[in-house]
């Protein structure tokens, strides 16, 4: 450069010696800037020369090429990735519609039985029947009721993971937050003691519909509320707190084109150290294996990103709570 006083001749060299550098070598690949090459001094002292520049501009030109390739190798690992899931949801998709029908066989046949029962037993005369028996038939009878009705959540499951499973908007529709909660509370009614528990639902009622999959979300809203439970439960029998009850709170507003949907429950809460493994799959916090299979999560945040284009994030402090905040978009 000619002119020594030029202010870009100031800025270069002031932000060289910021660099501690004595070369900076540009690498291009075609008219594309990849990087540069810096170099201080060299430990001789010596200044460097047109050969040692025309090296390094060969070596730059070698850098290009290999920040290129690592590039090109990470775009067909993403891509890789995509074609990956996309073939594990066509498979899904090609194994739920050859089971879902004979699956769904089975679960008409087991509510038949179950139906068939509980009829049975209202037309019996327990008037003769001792307390004792009355008791166990009330039982009988709980307990078919929760065959039934989870035998119609069976093939809500199996039509979901064919929606799930299809690209597109099917099985799609406007969709208001009562209507999923209320629908949810009937079936989560046969697991959780809801006579336990507050549920308080603070939205208006002119909150705008979302666009979702009523069974899909009904899954998303059935194990919030069947966490949420445990949760509850967990924290009153460890921590035995006067006055304790249980609340799981719906809050809802828009977001710009989204409504954002915060579930909180006053239950035990996450511990830090798992907090960053909550959506991961087979990840659980219950204390028994067989409690939960450390999948509900992981799907539910499939269901809300992936399905629904949506998004999901979590807040918990343990001994306190947890609660979900969901944005899905709103149907137009």
């Amino acid at each position: 450069m000619d002119d020594t006083n030029s202010d870009t001749y100031k800025y270069l060299e002031e932000n060289m010696r910021l660099l501690d550098a004595s070369v900076v070598i540009p690498s291009f690949l075609e008219d594309r800037l990849m990087g540069f090459i810096i170099l201080g001094d060299k430990i001789s002292g010596q200044i460097y020369t047109i050969d040692d520049l025309n090296v390094f501009q060969v070596l730059a030109s070698q850098a290009a090429l290999a920040i290129e390739n690592a590039q090109f190798y990470e775009e067909a690992k993403e891509m890789q990735d995509q074609i990956s899931q996309a073939e594990k949801m066509a498979t899904i998709g090609t194994m739920a519609d050859g089971l879902s029908h004979q699956i769904n066989n089975r679960f008409y046949a087991l509510s038949l039985i179950a139906g068939d029962s509980i009829d049975t037993i209202k037309l019996t005369d327990t008037t003769k029947c001792t307390a004792e028996v009355k008791e166990m038939i009330g039982q009988i009878n709980h307990a078919l009721e929760r065959i039934q009705a989870n035998v119609m959540q069976g093939g809500e499951v199996v039509r979901g993971i064919l929606k799930y499973s299809r690209k597109g908007d099917e099985g799609f529709d406007a969709l208001g937050l009562n209507a999923i909660i209320d629908s949810t509370l009937e079936m989560v009614q046969f697991k959780v003691r809801l006579s336990e528990i507050d549920i308080i639902r603070n939205f208006p009622p002119d909150t705008p519909k979302i666009k979702g999959n009523m069974t899909q979300l009904q899954e998303v809203f059935f194990n919030f509320i069947d966490n949420a439970y445990d949760a509850i439960v967990e924290r009153r029998t460890i921590l035995k707190e006067d006055g304790y009850r249980g609340k799981i709170t719906v809050s809802a507003s828009p977001k710009e084109s989204n409504l954002e949907i915060i579930v909180e429950d006053n239950g035990m809460g996450v511990k830090d150290d798992d907090n960053k493994k909550l959506f991961t799959p087979f990840f659980t916090t219950k204390t028994s294996s067989r409690r939960g299979t450390g999948l509900g999560l992981y799907v539910i945040r499939r269901i809300i990103t992936d399905t629904h284009k949506g998004k999901i994030a979590f807040e918990s402090e343990y001994k306190v709570g947890t609660r979900f905040i969901l944005e899905l978009p709103v149907a137009k």
